[in-house]
C-alpha cells in the first residue's frame, strides 16, 4: 500500500481546504521522462503535493516503489473525497475523454 510521509500529507490537506489547484488546463510534462501528463496525471502529482515538479504515472510509481497502478488505486478514493482534486478528475467521465489511451492505465484510472 502507498503511504504517504506527514509532510506531504500535511501539505495534501492544506491545499485540499483551499479549494485552489495550480493551472490544471496548462500542458505539462514528466520532469524525468518528458511524457505529456494528462489532467488526472496532474491531479495525482497534486494530490502528493507535487505542483511545481510534475511526473508521469510510471515515473511516480518509481519515486513511490509502486506500480503506476498501485499508485492510481491507492489515492483514488483521497482524490474522490477531496473536491478540489475530484473536480477536475471528473472532468474526464468516461474513457472517451482519456486524451492518450494508449499510454494510460484506463482500466484502472477509470475503475474498470
Amino acid at each position: 500500500m502507498f503511504t504517504v510521509s506527514p509532510v506531504r500529507l500535511g501539505f495534501m490537506i492544506e491545499n485540499a481546504t483551499t479549494n485552489v489547484l495550480p493551472d490544471s488546463q496548462a500542458d505539462a510534462f514528466c520532469k524525468t521522462c518528458s511524457k505529456s501528463l494528462c489532467l488526472r496525471q496532474k491531479v495525482v502529482n497534486y494530490a502528493l503535493g507535487n505542483d511545481e515538479e510534475l511526473f508521469c504515472l510510471s515515473c511516480l510509481g518509481a519515486q513511490n516503489q509502486c506500480s503506476a497502478a498501485e499508485l492510481v488505486i491507492d489515492l483514488r478514493e483521497y482524490i474522490l473525497g477531496r473536491e478540489c482534486f475530484a473536480k477536475e478528475w471528473k472532468k474526464y467521465p468516461e474513457r472517451s475523454f482519456c486524451p492518450c489511451p494508449s499510454g494510460c492505465i484506463i482500466e484502472v484510472c477509470f475503475g474498470d
